[in-house]
């Protein structure tokens, strides 16, 4: 039977004079212990990021803000932040110094089911026939967002343009590998030919993180 993994993504925006966490230096990426994704650089389209940060966790029974620790919590302007939960498929093991973050929707013409069996299935396949890309590719991971559980800080409906169906976790050895794992034939062919038949083309957003451990007081790990 298969081991399901369900990560929380908390997409944050910081309070104005609030001191989000700077994290812990000796976090080991990819890990399983809450995480603090700090934007470091634009992504490979040079897209803006409009959240401050990502926590990361692993879900537990009624995980929502208020599981996170006091100290984040009271830094952050929760009406503008974001909740999601997601089921993890790891495409291919491993983590890398360098981790891009892309948060995806799906093709209006499609429903939730169909949008993560296409991504799983068909578009995966896809990716992984692009030699050219794979080469810089260390890690990969999808997570297929629960529609049910997406919510603001305040637990009210998250407005359209803040929802997302799908995180995108890759890891490369640089910046500029991964960079030049987008500019290739195999990318810019065949695996973003295939983004229309299941992507909201043009409103996906990406970013580099640092991805450092959340310091206790920040943060309050499950069980």
């Amino acid at each position: 039977m298969e081991h399901v993994v369900v990560n929380s993504f908390f997409l944050v925006r910081g309070r104005a004079g609030g001191a989000l966490p700077s994290g812990q230096s000796d976090a080991r990426p990819g890990g399983t212990l809450s995480s603090w994704n700090r934007p470091s650089a634009p992504g490979p389209r040079d897209d803006a990021f409009p959240f401050d940060g990502v926590v990361q966790t692993p879900r537990c029974a009624q995980a929502g803000f208020a599981d996170l620790g006091p100290a984040l919590r009271e830094t952050l302007d929760l009406p503008a932040s974001i909740r999601m939960d997601a089921v993890q498929r790891v495409v291919v093991p491993g983590t890398a110094p360098i981790k891009l973050m892309i948060f995806s929707r799906k093709a209006p013409h499609l429903s939730s089911r169909a949008y993560s069996e296409y991504w799983f299935g068909r578009h995966k396949q896809v990716v992984l026939q692009q030699r050219d890309f794979m080469q810089f590719v260390r890690g990969y991971r999808q997570n297929h967002v629960m529609p049910e559980s997406v919510c603001t800080g305040t637990e009210v409906p998250t407005p359209d343009r803040d929802r997302f169906d799908g995180v995108i976790e890759q890891w490369f050895d640089s910046i500029d590998d991964a960079l030049r794992a987008y500019q290739t034939p195999g990318y810019q062919i065949h695996t973003r030919g295939d983004e229309p038949n299941f992507l909201a083309v043009g409103t996906s957003i990406a970013t580099f993180v640092d991805e450092l451990a959340l310091a206790p007081a920040f943060s309050n790990p499950p069980n």
